[in-house]
C-alpha cells in the first residue's frame, strides 16, 4: 500500500463521514421545517373550525329572533 493509495483511502472515508453527517444534517433540518408546517396547518384548521361554530352561533340566533317575531 503506497502512501498515495492510504491517504486516498483516508480521504474517502472523511468524504463518507462528511456526506452522511450533511445528510443527518439535510434531514434533520426538513423534520423541522415538516414539523413547522404542520403546526401552521393544525391553527388554520382550528381557526376554520371556529369561524365555522361562530357562523353557526349566528344563524341560529337569527333563527331565534325570527321565531320570537
Amino acid at each position: 500500500n503506497s502512501l498515495h493509495e492510504r491517504t486516498q483511502e483516508y480521504a474517502g472515508e472523511i468524504g463518507k463521514e462528511a456526506m452522511s453527517l450533511v445528510l443527518r444534517e439535510d434531514i434533520r433540518r426538513r423534520r423541522e421545517e415538516a414539523k413547522k408546517v404542520g403546526k401552521k396547518r393544525q391553527e388554520q384548521e382550528k381557526e376554520k373550525i371556529k369561524k365555522r361554530k361562530k357562523r353557526i352561533n349566528i344563524l341560529w340566533l337569527f333563527r331565534g329572533q325570527w321565531r320570537l317575531h
